[in-house]
């Protein structure tokens, strides 16, 4: 029998008979597919959606795919390994949500709060980040290659190992920021990114006003 995400889809729908037999008890977690289900117990990503409106958050391994959630309060939502591809998060509140391993490829997180949110092994290629807030977030092996980074806030980030292969970065926040390993080929890093990093490869405002202190002196 085939695995109950296979049988969901994008738009899909499913009777709950379908879920006898299957080994339900040895999966991780499947109360969002329970929050789908209507009267007729008949499983609709409206429904879900209905039930995120409501503050359901336990969300992990969910299909959100190409749905609209702008502006929707996901703070301290668990979307681990979710499928948000092609989301619409404008103005969404993930503050502190875990998407680990989530699939975020091309979605619109324009001025989203991700203040603290867990981004580890996430995919966010070719998604716009515009003006977002990613202070104290955790983007370690985080794959942002396309991206669009203009105006983030990355504060305290940790972007160990990330892949940021030509993004965009236009003034971003980087204060403290853990670069540690990140892989920026192909991007073009501002002149002053460069000079602010230490060699552990930590982005500090002050060894960049250092910098430009030494350089006027020697001026």
């Amino acid at each position: 029998m085939k695995d109950i995400n296979e049988k969901v889809g994008l738009h899909g729908i499913f009777h709950s008979d379908w879920l006898v037999d299957l080994p339900i008890a040895k999966k991780k977690n499947h109360e969002w597919i329970k929050k789908g289900l209507d009267e007729n117990d008949t499983y609709t990503q409206e429904k879900l959606i209905e039930a995120i409106k409501k503050s359901f958050k336990n969300l992990e391994g969910a299909n959100l795919g190409e749905i609209d959630l702008e502006k929707a309060d996901l703070r301290g939502a668990v979307l681990t390994e979710a499928n948000l591809s092609n989301t619409d998060l404008i103005k969404a509140n993930l503050e502190g949500a875990n998407f680990y391993s989530a699939d975020l490829k091309g979605s619109n997180l324009r001025g989203a709060n991700l203040r603290g949110a867990t981004l580890r092994y996430a995919n966010l290629s070719n998604a716009d980040l515009t003006k977002a807030n990613l202070e104290g977030a955790n983007l370690y092996r985080a794959d942002l290659e396309g991206s669009i980074l203009k105006g983030v806030n990355l504060r305290r980030a940790t972007l160990r190992y990330a892949n940021i292969f030509m993004t965009k970065l236009e003034g971003v926040d980087l204060t403290t920021t853990d670069l540690k390993e990140a892989y920026f080929t192909g991007t073009i890093i501002p002149e002053w990114i460069k000079k602010g990093l230490d060699e552990n490869f930590r982005y500090s405002q002050k060894r960049l006003i250092k910098t430009i202190f030494y350089r006027s002196r020697r001026g």
